[in-house]
């Protein structure tokens, strides 16, 4: 069987991707579709009679550059992979398609260089080193760890799926809740990936509270439970107790420490999860 690979990019070079697939998986692959969803820097991509290339005009996120991406594919399945991973050298389409009779969805372990390169991307890496690099215990955790960066799924369902997808930023918990809402069968494949692609500190952070805030206004609209992510789940338990005002109040008294601390060479992810439980509450609370 052949499959669709789908590499949504914004501001990531796709081409070392792209080269390794060719080099070492072309017998898998049906078709390789890139979707670059309006980057701000230009994106040149190799030619190649496995590759088709879509340019956006308008950035639409993640979830719907992989629709687009779906609706293109003319395979059953479709393997996603962002454009800032890097592969294995063998075995990787394999260990995916050996997982497709008994699972309808497979994803892959996110890993990251053992070594920082750069002190400015410190808490991109360390969070994904404490917070990504997990592997889930039970079924319930297979979907809390859901990560989007490499997974394969059959075209259609995705599509059905991804339908009325919220806008915003940090749409993977959104996913994870509805492939749980379907009881989509989902492996957490053992295949190890690298995520190269770090942001700055400052650029992370902002991300994560732009997340944050996405997350509580999906809360808000009845699209996630207390079940889809810890800060959910935190917050009504303080919420419950009346301590979400005197929790806030504390905070911005110590925010600006709080955030010198993440931005800097060594930040304390328990502050992290203090200002992004902060800013959920003020959002909750707008």
């Amino acid at each position: 069987m052949k499959i669709t690979i789908g590499i949504p990019t914004f501001n990531d070079d796709p081409n070392r991707l792209i080269d390794q697939l060719v080099r070492y998986y072309s017998n898998d692959i049906h078709e390789i579709i890139i979707y670059n969803d309006a980057s701000t820097i230009p994106i040149n991509v190799s030619s190649h009679k496995l590759v088709t290339y879509l340019n956006g005009i308008q950035n639409i996120g993640d979830v719907e550059s992989r629709r687009k991406i779906a609706e293109a594919a003319t395979t059953d399945w479709v393997l996603f992979i962002d454009a800032d991973i890097q592969i294995p050298t063998i075995n990787f389409t394999s260990s995916f398609l050996v997982h497709l009779d008994e699972f309808e969805l497979a994803y892959a372990t996110v890993t990251y260089q053992k070594t920082l390169n750069n002190p400015n991307h410190s808490l991109r890496w360390k969070y994904g080193i404490s917070r990504e690099q997990r592997k889930p215990s039970n079924n319930y955790e297979v979907y809390k760890y859901f990560v989007s960066a490499c997974f394969i799924i059959q075209k259609k369902q995705f599509l059905d799926i991804s339908k009325n997808v919220p806008k915003g930023y940090g749409l993977d918990i959104w996913l994870a809740k509805r492939f749980r809402e379907e009881q989509i069968k989902i492996k957490h494949a053992s295949t190890r990936i690298i995520h190269l692609g770090l942001e700055e500190n400052t650029i992370f952070y902002n991300k994560s509270i732009e997340g944050i805030k996405n997350t509580a206004l999906q809360y808000k609209n009845g699209q996630l439970d207390g079940a889809s992510r810890p800060v959910i789940t935190l917050y009504e338990r303080i919420n419950s107790l009346g301590l979400s005002s005197v929790f806030t109040s504390v905070v911005t008294i110590f925010k600006p420490r709080l955030e010198q601390n993440i931005l800097g060479k060594n930040p304390n992810l328990r502050f992290f999860d203090i200002l992004k439980l902060y800013h959920f509450i003020k959002s909750i609370k707008a």
